[in-house]
């Protein structure tokens, strides 16, 4: 009785509960290392979800054996590998999302979510007055080519050689 009720209910019951814990954990927590744990136990439910409906009671590997004739005798193989993929999967994704949580504490120096986000805004403000800034030193340099009609450099350096040779500094010594 207890093992109908662990193969039929409880087990369900527990990878809802997984399920739900993940769900909860990606959206709650703001740890970046704690949302991609939360994220790898979602997809362990999974896992154990497709396994265990995959799985028969009284059934054997699916493999021929001698004397096991009826094809109900067998577990299907299909959902085992199709989990197997998924935990390839499963660790693939935890491995580029360590990579990239790396190079985000690289980057800014924290991991949580909020400092992040702030560090973002204020690198945005940065870089659109940094834009600004770039956008009126070329309006200086227009500017100061439209005063002088473009030889502005050639004549500071003109005057500055007169006035160090000793000459009026107006070209007709």
């Amino acid at each position: 009785m207890f093992e109908d009720f662990l193969s039929g209910t409880l087990i369900y019951f527990l990878i809802i509960s997984m399920f739900l814990l993940g769900i909860y954990g990606v959206i709650n927590k703001k740890n970046l290392l704690k949302k991609l744990i939360a994220l790898n136990i979602t997809q362990v439910s999974v896992i154990i979800f497709f396994l265990a409906l995959g799985q028969k009671r009284d059934a054997t590997i699916p493999v021929i054996l001698p004397g096991v004739f009826e094809a109900d005798r067998y577990t299907n193989p299909l959902p085992q590998a199709m989990m197997l993929t998924a935990i390839v999967v499963s660790l693939a994704i935890a491995g580029v999302g360590l990579v990239l949580l790396k190079k985000i504490a690289n980057d800014y120096g924290s991991i949580e979510e909020d400092q992040i986000i702030k560090l973002m805004k204020n690198n945005k403000l940065m870089q659109k007055n940094k834009q600004d800034m770039q956008v009126n030193k070329q309006d200086m340099q227009v500017n100061k080519q439209n005063i002088t009609g473009g030889n502005f450099n050639n004549i500071a350096g003109a005057v500055d050689i007169n006035k160090r040779s000793g000459g009026r500094g107006d070209g007709r010594d």
